[in-house]
């Protein structure tokens, strides 16, 4: 065993690798930032920029982005330029970054969010799903998400809303 000092207050970066379920590595190549595969790609980064690599470790989408997540629904959420957008597996923008922050794709739908308090949900073209603008959202699941809207000092209304907007139970 070798141990090597740092200089004082370096600590030197951890690398990222792929490994299959025997604990064999996918590929060579590390980067210093990655996450999860899914759906065939995994966001990886050298420390300035993010892209994505298949299972061999080919660079599907060169490394641009500013960050970046996995893919959900056959899009992932990159964050470039200030704002988030959605990328499609060729790489190409769906959603042009728009957004002070967005979910990823459940049921079809994302919340996407503007400032702190104004929470919407979008379809597979950026488009608003239905009208309503809230102070709070969840992603769907099973076919519910879990709304808030301010209603004045103090006040609020929670409610489950199906994929219509329609408020299915309010509390």
């Amino acid at each position: 065993m070798v141990f090597v000092m740092q200089p004082e207050g370096s600590v030197p970066k951890c690398r990222y690798n792929y490994i299959d379920k025997s604990g064999r590595r996918l590929f060579d190549t590390s980067y210093i930032d990655g996450k999860d595969f899914s759906e065939g790609l995994a966001p990886v980064g050298d420390g300035t920029h993010w892209g994505y690599v298949d299972k061999k470790g080919v660079v599907r989408i060169p490394l641009r982005f500013d960050d970046a997540e996995p893919f959900y629904e056959e899009l992932a959420k990159v964050y470039l330029g200030g704002k988030w957008g959605y990328i499609e597996k060729s790489g190409a923008f769906a959603i042009a970054p728009a957004f002070d922050h967005a979910e990823n794709f459940s049921e079809g739908l994302a919340v996407a969010i503007k400032g702190d308090d104004q929470f919407w949900f979008i379809d597979r073209k950026g488009r608003q799903a239905f009208p309503q603008i809230y102070s709070g959202a969840s992603s769907f699941a099973m076919g519910l998400a879990h709304v808030r809207e301010d209603l004045g000092p103090g006040k609020s209304r929670r409610s489950y809303i199906d994929r219509t907007g329609k408020a299915i139970f309010t509390y």
